[in-house]
């Protein structure tokens, strides 16, 4: 858009009473008294200022092919043979092919190995597809993937021939296994493949949790790959010059996951290698270098008892720390012609950050400056290029984004820097919110270092929320969700440390934190990650304890807000089915009956009572399973769901069945050994373990908290020594 838009500007409404669902059927009598409701109908927030625009750049992504959408896309390619199509593979095992144009309304499949592909553990699934460079006349393309039905899974590398009477489908009994790779884990595959203008064939195979692997030159785990494809029965050969006189071609990698070559044909080959904990990596990939893993993580010492200096390793072209992303996906070098500002520029995401960023080198390869191009797609899975050099972003909703330039200036209005600025408060001082800014509450809140929390959301306009009995709601652009921060004092009250604000703006959610002044007057907006030390007390013990404060950046945001959860953490029906006292009116009601009646939702709902409710997990009345798997939802299923960031298979959903969860008895797939939950074990339990762990490496969750929940630890012992 080439203006930015305010919610201030954009809602007109003065009182907006119905637009959904409201007035509809409710329980009789509520809990207000007399029938009444917690709001009597709904307001429009005319003084928000917050913009939701989501331009902050040169360039803008739009849906490249508005009537195509893909199931997990994470290969965008094309075939060197003018032929003007694209070809999308997905991480469950099929390639889709289509003409390149906005046009297109069908995309045929290609291949389809789903029955081979395991995308199911972890991090499995399709792993790369690229095109034989004498396609036009050999019809061979070579695809990666790991095996379903192995013992162990591998990451197997094939060749498969297209028809001579039908380009858009594979040939009969075509299939070549070229290459496989024992992979036990199901994480840090890599499994990119691509042709340099050598005319060899490059593949990158991740650790596999085997990180000092990454270091040995006998082993393919953690390491570039490079090899001759051969026509005849060997497959294919070692080239002479591979450095060990095997495949290897470099090492010291954790999880390469994409990568490109230059298409200037300078060699130039490039991969974004996922990081652990602290950094995440863009390397030049060059003959026989080692690129550090796990020896060092970037340019941090990391699992280093010999103390081996960083000079005795090959230097990432760019790192950048957890609060910028965590999971890099590498790019391509611009060379296409719509776009000259990012022309030599190498342009790459990642994962969770929801921003493009675009690295420029000077004439010896160093970076001079990484500039933001756009704001980057939820979940991104990958990038893409076609024929003519012009670039795409995977996103994980099964979109094909193209850059294209930004109208206007490209920018976007800035977040107001003070939180009395944004209009959420009508008096900062009581926190009192705004006309049309609806308080809320939670039945099982996530720990977050004994502090106290208050909670709003606004919603423009007269738009709804799309409701949904289980899972996540929708919610429309413009939404806001607002979290305060307070913790106790020792000698009485509390101290107010931030104010968190979640605004769904037209390119996805994405996460704003507002720090508390010393003096209390104000919260200031903060641009980067930071913390702080508090003196506060313990809600278990009522002891002095001291809280170092967390403060999240904009990146880190989104790694709890995860795409699986809808982003809006808290907004659903199990959490919002109990009674909640208003700010605007002092009245108390069920709040799905309030927000119903005031047409919040797309639809009417009903009654309240129709709906499932988790308990409060300190609530000693409710059934002590219920209370645990209340805890795990909040506080470990946001990520461990279906569809989630972790690799690991767990379902820690308030509605899954502890028999499905994955935990009883099960061996844990992931970096930390154990059986998740030892019955009647708790101390044996890496369930509770890790929530009882003061190692930042190893505790769970990992992320917005730096003391034990000693209440939840409890409860999570209690439980599991009543499982069997």
């Amino acid at each position: 858009m080439p203006y930015p838009r305010a919610l201030s500007i954009a809602l007109s409404f003065a009182l907006v009473a119905c637009g959904g669902g409201g007035g509809g059927g409710d329980d009789s009598g509520g809990t207000a008294g007399n029938g009444s409701f917690g709001l009597d109908a709904r307001q429009a927030p005319s003084s928000v200022t917050i913009p939701i625009d989501a331009g902050n750049g040169p360039v803008s992504l739009v849906n490249a092919f508005p009537n195509l959408q893909f199931n997990g896309p994470v290969v965008l390619t094309h075939a060197g043979d003018g032929s003007n199509r694209l070809f999308v593979a997905e991480r469950g095992g099929a390639v889709k092919v289509f003409v390149n144009s906005r046009d297109a309304t069908q995309a045929t499949t290609l291949l389809d190995l789903e029955s081979r592909v395991d995308s199911e553990g972890g991090e499995a699934g399709f792993l790369g597809l690229a095109f034989d460079p004498n396609f036009r006349t050999n019809r061979n393309f070579y695809v990666s993937y790991a095996t379903e039905g192995t013992t162990p899974r591998k990451v197997r590398l094939a060749r498969y021939r297209v028809s001579s009477s039908n380009p858009n489908a594979v040939e009969a009994n075509s299939e070549r296994v070229l290459l496989e790779i024992d992979h036990a884990n199901s994480y840090h595959f890599g499994g990119w493949i691509g042709f340099g203008p050598d005319g060899l064939l490059y593949m990158t195979h991740g650790d596999g949790g085997n990180e000092n692997e990454a270091q040995d030159t006998t082993t393919l785990y953690g390491k570039v790959l490079r090899m001759r494809i051969n026509s005849d029965a060997s497959a294919y050969s070692v080239p002479t010059d591979n450095p060990y006189g095997n495949l290897i071609w470099a090492r010291g990698l954790r999880n390469p996951w994409r990568c490109s070559f230059d298409r200037a044909g300078n060699g130039n080959l490039r991969c974004g290698d996922v990081g652990n904990s602290r950094r995440e990596e863009v390397n030049l990939i060059q003959r026989d270098a080692n690129y550090g893993w796990p020896v060092y993580e970037g340019s941090l010492s990391n699992a280093n008892p010999g103390n081996r200096p960083y000079s005795d390793f090959t230097p990432p072209q760019h790192e950048y720390d957890h609060a910028v992303g965590v999971a890099v996906i590498g790019g391509y070098v611009y060379r296409g012609s719509a776009l000259p500002a990012l022309a030599g520029r190498y342009v790459y995401g990642d994962y969770t950050a929801q921003t493009l960023w675009a690295l420029q080198f000077d004439g010896s390869g160093r970076v001079t400056a990484n500039d933001t191009v756009t704001a980057g797609p939820q979940f991104m899975l990958g990038m893409g290029e076609d024929q003519a050099g012009e670039l795409y972003a995977l996103s994980g909703n099964g979109l094909v984004l193209g850059l294209q330039a930004a109208a206007g200036s490209g920018t976007v209005a800035p977040m107001p820097t003070a939180l009395s600025a944004t209009g959420l408060f009508s008096d900062l001082a009581q926190l009192t919110p705004s006309p049309g800014v609806i308080d809320y509450t939670v039945n099982a809140p996530f720990w977050s270092d004994g502090a106290e929390k208050r909670r709003w959301f606004v919603l423009p306009g007269n738009a709804t929320i799309g409701f949904a009995a289980d899972g996540a709601w929708t919610f429309p652009v413009g939404t806001i969700t607002v979290k305060h921060f307070e913790l106790p004092l020792a000698g009485g009250g509390t101290t107010r440390v931030e104010t968190r604000v979640m605004v769904h703006r037209d390119g996805g959610w994405v996460g704003y934190t507002y720090r508390w002044r010393g003096d209390q007057s104000d919260a200031d907006l903060l641009t980067s990650a930071a913390s702080a030390t508090y003196q506060t007390l313990n809600p278990a013990t009522n002891a002095p304890t001291t809280v170092t404060w967390n403060f999240p950046s904009q990146a880190q945001c989104l790694q709890c807000h995860t795409a699986a959860t809808g982003r809006a953490l808290g907004l659903n029906t199990r959490q919002f089915n109990g009674s909640h006292t208003y700010a605007a009116t002092g009245r108390s009601d069920n709040q799905l009956r309030t927000l119903n009646h005031i047409g919040v939702f797309s639809s009417d709902i009903g009654a309240a009572s129709r709906y499932g409710a988790m308990p409060d997990p300190s609530d000693a009345s409710a059934a002590l399973e219920a209370r645990a798997k209340a805890w795990l939802d909040t506080n470990c299923g946001i990520c461990h769901l279906p569809g989630g960031p972790t690799p690991v298979a767990m379902d820690l959903r308030y509605a899954t069945a502890v028999a499905d969860m994955q935990l009883v008895g099960v061996a844990n797939q992931g970096s930390v050994a154990g059986v998740r939950v030892a019955p009647g074990n708790h101390a044996g339990s890496l369930l509770w373990q890790r929530a009882n762990s003061t190692d930042a490496t190893v505790r769970m969750p990992p992320l917005g908290v730096d003391t034990r929940d000693d209440a939840g630890l409890k409860l999570l012992a209690d439980w599991i020594d009543t499982v069997r």
